[in-house]
């Protein structure tokens, strides 16, 4: 299990700061010397969400963000959308993509029904922020049953797979930084990983029936390739970053449960869609995924 993380309640009712005042988008050029509460960041992580802006409101009120403090916010958040009928449909992980195990730090965002992307879907650049996005081709996970207290080992979590996928995320964070300052990690995990849409592929396959390290992918847009890269690329094999995720949710409250999608991170180095194309992946085994961009 990851040490990243350190176990903590989360609880809305604590507030960090005192605050007055509405959601500031990126260009604000307001001073302040107050801070808002998570619950009230909370609220503005909807807002700016919804309608698909950037925005340096957390690095602006919490300029030394703790990586407990991005977890409350993101999680204050998302129970703010269920409680506004949005639907929990699964987790991605962000920090995977790296063979080296010193350098893994694993973080996670959730995704909601109204970021599922139908295969063969039109996207609209507009709703990305920004007008542009990552095509991340990711290694996904259909979860089998409810894992309350995590797993002990990447045995017992192969037999809590129902289903392997190959996947598409549109991801494109929303958090920047104040001024030309570097944007730390954290900002990106309290406004949710950058989640923007995505395609679960339709082509599955058993966990037993796949060599998930070896699985590869290529991405073409207009039929040029921009883009491949091999499973290996996630932490060595997308199910070393599923057992993580299993084992970080139960510290905060949460767990995986039967019929969670999980996506685990991108194979390759991202190509940016910013304009309309006609977008392709391959999968070795897992089939292809299509969708156009206007």
């Amino acid at each position: 299990m990851s040490n990243h993380f350190f176990p903590f309640l989360l609880c809305l009712t604590v507030v960090l700061f005192s605050c007055k005042g509405t959601p500031e988008t990126a260009d604000s050029t307001e001073e302040t010397d107050t801070s808002l509460t998570i619950s009230q960041l909370a609220d503005s992580m909807q807002y700016f969400r919804a309608h698909h802006m950037e925005t340096d409101i957390v690095s602006r009120h919490y300029p030394e963000l703790s990586r407990e403090e991005a977890l409350a916010i993101q999680l204050a958040t998302l129970e703010k959308e269920l409680a506004d009928g949005a639907k929990l449909v699964g987790w991605k992980m962000g920090g995977t993509a790296t063979a080296d195990e010193a350098a893994f730090d694993p973080i996670y965002g959730y995704i909601l029904d109204r970021y599922m992307v139908p295969d063969g879907s039109e996207v609209d650049t507009k709703n990305f922020p920004g007008g542009s996005a990552f095509v991340e081709g990711e290694i996904g996970f259909v979860i089998k049953n409810d894992l309350k207290d995590g797993v002990a080992s990447k045995e017992e979590l192969m037999t809590q797979i129902d289903h392997v996928f190959g996947g598409v995320e549109l991801a494109k964070g929303i958090a920047i930084p104040v001024g030309e300052g570097p944007l730390d990690i954290n900002y990106v995990l309290a406004t949710g990983m950058g989640q923007v849409g995505t395609i679960e592929g339709t082509k599955g396959a058993k966990p037993e029936d796949l060599d998930l390290d070896t699985e590869t992918v290529k991405c073409y847009f207009d039929g040029e390739l921009v883009a491949e890269g091999v499973a290996s690329n996630i932490f060595g094999n997308p199910l070393n970053a599923l057992y993580e995720l299993a084992n970080l949710l139960p510290m905060q409250g949460r767990y995986l449960k039967a019929g969670d999608i999980i996506i685990t991170g991108s194979l390759y180095q991202n190509p940016t869609l910013d304009k309309a194309a006609a977008v392709r992946l391959e999968f070795s085994t897992l089939g292809e995924i299509n969708f156009t961009s206007k």
